[in-house]
């Protein structure tokens, strides 16, 4: 009798952690939002390959491969081919200061725009573009890497280059208003694009438009799968973004 009451309990306490488990290790289906039209036709990560031949440079860092819109970087390496370089960099933070590497960054720049061409740094999802030039961050979390977008636009700056920062790229998740306004932002001059992020979107989405003025592309950490989004808790926002 012992032993059945035993062995009945230990049945049910393995069936309730296993439901546990199960129910911990389920995605959350209520974040789940299927992409529209207008998000689809926007993803990158179906759309980088006509960029094949343009130089890009990606910069991301091993815990970039853990969050779902930046998982695809090396998917779009592949895609655009040869002319584009991933550099990765041993480190689970998001944005490391270290991926801003202004010598590194305008080492590439340098082989494929000369002095007097315009940069455009495109910022992510909640960050202001000003912070490209002030450094300013709301938390001391993400002071050094705030720092670190000043050191690099000062750099480019010094090497002669005409550096501008907008104020909608991330914020706009790359939405055909953010693409109207850069293209009228940039108007016929060439240019090189610094996307980081949520500004990826915009960077990809200008140059598939508009590949004869892209000099270079620079990815910092971009979002290359723009659906994957709808599928964490910013998913509602994203595709209000894509409405219009």
């Amino acid at each position: 009798m012992l032993f059945a009451v035993f062995f009945v309990g230990f049945a049910s306490f393995k069936t309730v952690r296993h439901f546990m488990r199960t129910r911990r290790d389920r995605p959350n289906t209520e974040l789940f939002r299927v992409p529209n039209a207008a998000v689809l036709a926007a993803d990158p990560i179906t759309r980088v390959r006509s960029l094949s031949g343009l130089p890009v440079l990606l910069r991301v860092s091993t815990g970039d491969q853990t969050v779902p819109p930046q998982t695809n970087a090396y998917q779009a390496a592949r895609q655009i081919g040869t002319s584009c370089l991933v550099r990765a960099i041993d480190s689970e933070l998001h944005g490391d200061p270290r991926l801003y590497d202004a010598e590194q960054i305008a080492k590439f720049i340098a082989r494929h725009a000369v002095k007097g061409t315009l940069i455009v740094e495109l910022h992510g999802y909640g960050v202001p573009g000003s912070q490209w030039f002030t450094g300013k961050s709301l938390d001391d979390v993400h002071l050094a890497q705030a720092n670190s977008k000043v050191q690099l636009t000062r750099h480019l700056q010094s090497l002669g280059y005409v550096v501008e920062a907008q104020d909608y790229g991330g914020n706009l998740w790359g939405n055909n208003q953010a693409l109207r306004l850069l293209s009228a932002e940039i108007g016929k001059r060439k240019v090189v694009l610094i996307g980081e992020s949520m500004g990826g979107i915009l960077m990809w989405r200008f140059a598939e438009l508009h590949r004869n003025q892209c000099l270079a592309l620079v990815g910092i950490s971009p979002v290359c799968n723009l659906k994957s989004i709808c599928q964490t808790e910013n998913g509602a926002i994203l595709l209000n973004a894509y409405q219009h």
